[in-house]
């Protein structure tokens, strides 16, 4: 029997053309290669999946990032089957209340070395009211700092605080509301007591603030 000729592939030069082999990075698309696993919820957790279900009551503060996502950043998704919470004094910017059943997106930068939550579970439903308050950071730029909220009333001690910074007309600033546009902090609080709340912020790498900023901010169920 005579032996089957193998037809190769040649370039304009003559050389033998080298079939790729393309392949999609684990963590850039929206599939998944297997059923999500358990964790249980701790102070500490550390996900190996893109996706996965997460048991207990305790309260997250850290999540180490998967090495695949570690250097560039990514999302990970977490499914509460019990009803712990996330605390900001760790690497989580949002304070919030797990929802079973309710998936909860969390997408890490690897510039703040933060993760940012993109819905908040355990919100009231319909809409909820923001307050805003505008702050005098100081007349010195700065990368990162806090302050008080007072004056207020009824707050219980301990309770998250979700703050973002205001698109709005800022005292001293022009009218064309863009500065989270040029310098953009971002912030997180807790209640400090019966009347008063406590506000951390920072900027990203090379951002900067100073002068009059207004924050929005609504105290957690």
């Amino acid at each position: 029997m005579a032996a089957q000729k193998v037809l190769v592939p040649l370039d304009m030069n003559g050389l033998e053309i080298q079939s790729a082999v393309l392949t999609t990075p684990k963590w850039a698309i929206d599939g998944t290669t297997a059923a999500a696993p358990t964790i249980a919820s701790a102070g500490t957790i550390t996900p190996t999946t893109r996706v996965v279900f997460v048991s207990g009551v305790a309260t997250i503060n850290t999540i180490t990032p998967p090495a695949t996502i570690s250097a560039t950043g990514g999302t990970i998704v977490l499914i509460p089957t019990g009803l712990w919470a996330t605390g900001v004094s760790g690497n989580i910017s949002l304070a919030s209340t797990a929802v079973v059943g309710q998936a909860l997106s969390l997408t890490y930068d690897s510039a703040t070395l933060k993760w940012y939550p993109s819905l908040i579970p355990g919100a009231a439903s319909g809409s909820p009211t923001l307050t805003t308050v505008e702050k005098d950071l100081g007349p010195l730029a700065s990368r990162d700092g806090s302050f008080d909220i007072t004056g207020l009333s009824g707050l219980v001690a301990d309770k998250q605080v979700i703050v973002n910074q205001s698109n709005a007309v800022y005292t001293g600033k022009g009218t064309l509301k863009d500065e989270v546009e040029m310098d953009q902090a971002y912030a997180s609080g807790y209640v400090l007591s019966a009347t008063s709340i406590r506000v951390r912020w920072a900027c990203g790498r090379f951002g900067v603030l100073k002068g009059n900023v207004k924050f929005n901010y609504l105290v957690s169920a």
